[in-house]
């Protein structure tokens, strides 16, 4: 039996890089789904390794399927504005083949399907797999796949690996808000000041959440690390990313639905801009448009800790 499994897994890895080697992707992608269905223990065991540099190398885009867009922020909650707004426009412009996935729960069911064996998947199992679940999104038969994550962006130099690849995703948005908001709504959390203190210190342990019995690790980071990496300048010119105050949905959303519709025209997925279908959300979804205010009246001594922590960078954005 075992031998019978060697002979596969050897026939698989020759066939791969015959494939690669003659640039025939299309045969390379029939011939991954043929394998896959019929031998997912050996796929799983050996594609890992040569989609990292498939993945990397824009000489195999036309392997790819460029169809992931990022829609990101410290707090995933904070993502039900956009999501919401992309789903209505692009469904009344007759937009059907996209849908909208945690990035989480894709990595959740990854692991399952392909019976992962440990009990937790932490940061260094994604520095490890990352590029293969990112693949195996992109092959869901759909157009678009809006992922959405609070995931810090890295670039781990010592392997050479980054979260996002240009061979596969098209743009991302990230959504930033006033960090005193963010703080506070943390204390209302079950179990409260667990998600507070994560905001100044990341500590691994305390970060693992259940997804379908598998524990995985919130990459979220401190809100400081999050959003540094994704408003990073480099980061948003080679990733196309675009930058959202939250606080604009509810004081200017007219023209920030429009520049997110804009964003997508320009990274090639064709939509009219539509000022009076955009008018049209917004007064039929007055209610997500309120602010939640959440009460500042907290201690001045938290408010010098907050201010201290996230001073600088909250500055820039027009906070404090």
């Amino acid at each position: 039996m075992k031998l019978l499994k060697n002979i596969k897994k050897n026939y698989f890895i020759k066939l791969i890089e015959d494939l690669i080697e003659k640039k025939n992707y299309s045969q390379l992608s029939q011939e991954i789904i043929n394998f896959k269905k019929k031998y997912p223990d050996i796929y799983f065991s050996i594609f890992p390794q040569y989609i990292d540099k498939l993945i990397q190398n824009l000489h195999y885009e036309n392997f790819m399927n460029k169809n992931l867009i990022w829609l990101n922020s410290y707090d995933v909650s904070d993502l039900d504005i956009i999501t919401q707004f992309l789903n209505y426009y692009l469904n009344y412009l007759n937009k059907k083949n996209f849908m909208f996935v945690n990035f989480n729960d894709e990595i959740s069911s990854i692991l399952k399907k392909y019976e992962f064996q440990d009990e937790k998947f932490l940061l260094a199992h994604l520095l490890e797999l990352n590029e293969f679940i990112q693949f195996e999104i992109s092959q869901k038969d759909c157009e678009v796949n809006f992922i959405k994550t609070n995931q810090a962006f890295y670039e781990h130099s010592a392997s050479n690996k980054f979260f996002l690849y240009n061979n596969i995703t098209s743009c991302y948005f990230y959504i930033i808000r006033n960090p005193i908001n963010a703080f506070i709504k943390t204390l209302k959390d079950d179990p409260p000041f667990a998600n507070s203190r994560k905001m100044f210190n990341y500590n691994q342990e305390s970060n693992l959440k259940i997804y379908d019995n598998i524990e995985i690790e919130d990459g979220s980071q401190s809100w400081n690390v999050n959003v540094k990496s994704w408003t990073n300048e480099n980061v948003k010119n080679t990733f196309n990313g675009l930058i959202i105050k939250y606080e604009d949905f509810i004081s200017n959303s007219l023209e920030v639905f429009a520049n997110i519709v804009t964003h997508l025209n320009q990274v090639g997925y064709e939509l009219e801009i539509n000022y009076d279908l955009i008018n049209q959300f917004i007064n039929e979804n007055k209610k997500i448009f309120v602010e939640k205010i959440i009460d500042h009246d907290i201690s001045k001594k938290k408010l010098k800790i907050l201010k201290r922590e996230f001073g600088d960078l909250a500055q820039k954005y027009g906070y404090f």
